[in-house]
């Protein structure tokens, strides 16, 4: 009998990911026992025992660091770690006026979220209002956890979407989150309504935060991203590009008194962060910078670009063979997206002539969703299939269901086999 992770026996609907990975976990082995199966189809995440690093991308970063005193780093970065990320951000957007002090690393987009929105509280007056455009990620409660008022705003109808975002869009309106692409679609948000947005925005003193965490995982074309101007916070993933979820890997580019306030707030309430992060994120800042500066022949020209290093941090990158480094990027990132668009090839050949079952064909990442046209919910399809597929009322798109198609061919096409065989019964 499945459990329920609430005590009053009525099983509520999902909002919180805590939620939802409780009742997954609590549920999992009875339902394995009883059909000798189980799959977490519905993870935001690669498969690691598929995709995995070589040893030299974590090996000798951890071994350089055990190697060296590296002591304590800035609560937003090192400086020259900002400075990197700003040097490759000004190239890739075409800016000339970032700055490490327009950076922060953070611990996920959450972290991010919180300490821009606690900068906004000083500065926005009354303004409490904040416009969230859907699908997206979760965030929901940590911006109403500092008492401003949300206002969802769907996407999938563009006459609709035009004609709510001219309605809220105002002076008192505070910011309006996008995520680009949209979670767990992986799709460009329309670029007349991100046009109107930006517009909009301006005219009426408000930020635009725009989410970009799966913007580098990219299946069949490149996005260059150029958009940021002084009103906007760009939340970015180094963690999902590169398969290493787990160290909430990333960083915020944003205006100088927003960071200096997420800064400030890292100190006491995330800490600093942890050097191998630091240092994994310089490495991988070389990489990304001379796939697009054709001055860096070679990664290790980027000691060239008059970044300056503390003593430490130069000590630790000296002991690690940078070049090294980047072939193992490489071969990843190779791996990766042949995995990826195999497995979206795959579920698009099982899904084809599925009616209960629409796929939502994305554009990056290695996520999807498909509409469910049935009435059966993620919990049905778990109890009597093993698969587990994520409800899409965690992104704010109920009636659909988030899949993960960075895997192996066998694990999607026995998974789908018995999804479809039971949402056809």
């Amino acid at each position: 009998m499945i459990v329920n992770i609430h005590n009053n026996g009525i099983i509520p609907p999902m909002k919180s990911f805590i939620d939802y990975y409780e009742f997954v976990s609590k549920n999992k082995k009875e339902i394995f026992d009883k059909l000798g199966y189980y799959y977490h189809f519905g993870k935001g995440d690669i498969n690691r025992n598929v995709i995995k690093h070589d040893e030299y991308f974590f090996s000798p970063i951890i071994k350089s660091c055990l190697n060296n005193n590296v002591g304590y780093c800035d609560p937003a970065g090192r400086k020259s770690t900002r400075s990197i990320i700003a040097l490759y951000e000004s190239i890739n957007r075409g800016i000339k006026y970032l700055s490490y002090k327009n950076i922060s690393l953070s611990f996920g987009a959450t972290n991010a979220i919180f300490g821009a929105l606690r900068s906004l509280l000083s500065i926005c007056g009354n303004k409490k209002n904040i416009i969230v455009l859907t699908p997206c990620y979760t965030y929901i409660e940590a911006i109403e956890d500092l008492g401003f008022k949300i206002k969802l705003i769907s996407t999938n109808n563009k006459e609709e979407s035009i004609k709510e975002i001219k309605k809220h869009i105002k002076k008192d309106c505070a910011a309006i989150f996008v995520s680009q692409p949209s979670f767990p679609e992986g799709k460009e948000i329309d670029k007349e309504i991100f046009n109107i947005i930006k517009t909009l925005s301006k005219e009426n003193g408000v930020y635009i935060f725009i989410d970009e965490a799966y913007a580098d995982v990219v299946i069949n074309k490149r996005n260059n991203q150029e958009y940021y101007d002084e009103n906007t916070v760009i939340l970015r993933s180094l963690s999902k590009e590169w398969g290493v979820p787990g160290l909430r890997c990333g960083y915020v580019i944003g205006p100088e008194f927003m960071i200096d306030e997420i800064r400030r707030k890292n100190e006491y309430v995330f800490g600093c962060p942890i050097v191998l992060f630091e240092i994994l994120v310089d490495l991988i800042m070389f990489v990304k910078i001379c796939e697009i500066k054709e001055e860096c022949s070679d990664v290790s020209d980027i000691y060239k670009l008059g970044i300056e290093f503390d003593q430490k941090q130069r000590r630790i990158l000296d002991d690690i063979d940078i070049n090294e480094f980047a072939k193992s990027c490489k071969d990843f990132k190779n791996r990766l997206s042949n995995v990826i668009n195999e497995g979206l090839i795959i579920s698009m050949e099982c899904l084809e002539s599925v009616d209960e079952l629409s796929l939502i064909i994305p554009e990056y990442g290695f996520n999807a969703v498909v509409k469910n046209n049935t009435e059966y919910t993620y919990r049905d399809i778990f109890q009597n299939t093993g698969v587990v597929l994520t409800p899409g009322e965690l992104f704010n798109i109920p009636g659909h269901f988030r899949f993960s198609f960075a895997d192996s061919p066998e694990n999607i096409l026995e998974a789908w086999k018995r999804v479809i065989n039971y949402v056809k019964t």
